[in-house]
């Protein structure tokens, strides 16, 4: 009787046991790690803090199975991974989707290490992009969207703590003349250089005709 007893509760625990790694994948969260930075010319790089990205979840998984959000029932497009062009095409076609449907995000900043994380993520298709620029010694600097999967893959290796770093382009800021400017006329001013130029004409016309006449009276 006991036997049977240690029996069954082995038994038990095995199946308990081989639950559990199942019922604990498939809780597993991941993560999107930022690092914001820009290289200089001599190779140096300079951290991004302070730099505001925009996360949006647009598909899950349940039960080995990919679908689209109720959000993006509108607009449905899995990215071909092997062309990066049609990659970022895509990933602007979703942040315009997305800014048009004002449907909501998750916001972050960051560090004085320029590093920003989205923790806690569902296995699934994510949306990033900057949403606030980066300015360095009068450039300004800017990132494209990105598409991000979760959890990304290096050959068979399951990865959910995804690392990127944001490609910025560099732009420069408009140069601001802070020479104070020139005097500027009123129409009053601008009107009384009027008068008094006529005047001065009137003047030279009169002395003009007067030496004339002066010169005709004493030749007469």
């Amino acid at each position: 009787m006991k036997n049977k007893i240690w029996i069954l509760c082995m038994s038990f625990l095995l199946i308990i046991l081989s639950i559990h790694p199942v019922m604990a994948a498939d809780n597993l969260k991941g993560s999107i790690q930022l690092n914001a930075y820009i290289e200089k010319e001599n190779s140096e790089k300079y951290l991004l803090k302070d730099v505001s990205f925009e996360l949006y979840q647009l598909t899950k998984v349940t039960e080995g199975v990919e679908t689209f959000l109720e959000a993006y029932s509108e607009y449905q497009v899995m990215p071909n991974w092997n062309d990066a062009q049609e990659l970022q095409t895509l990933a602007r076609s979703y942040q315009t989707f997305i800014k048009r449907k004002n449907i909501e995000g998750t916001k972050i900043v960051t560090s004085p290490k320029g590093i920003a994380t989205f923790e806690d993520l569902e296995e699934g298709l994510y949306v990033i992009w900057q949403s606030k620029d980066a300015v360095v010694d009068r450039n300004v600097y800017r990132s494209s969207p990105m598409l991000v999967h979760i959890p990304s893959y290096d050959g068979n290796e399951k990865n959910l703590h995804v690392l990127i770093n944001p490609k910025f382009e560099n732009e420069k800021l408009p140069i601001i003349n802070e020479k104070p400017p020139g005097k500027v006329q009123t129409s009053d001013e601008l009107q009384m250089e009027k008068y008094i130029l006529i005047i001065l004409v009137c003047i030279f016309v009169i002395s003009v005709s007067c030496f004339r006449y002066k010169n005709f009276s004493e030749h007469k």
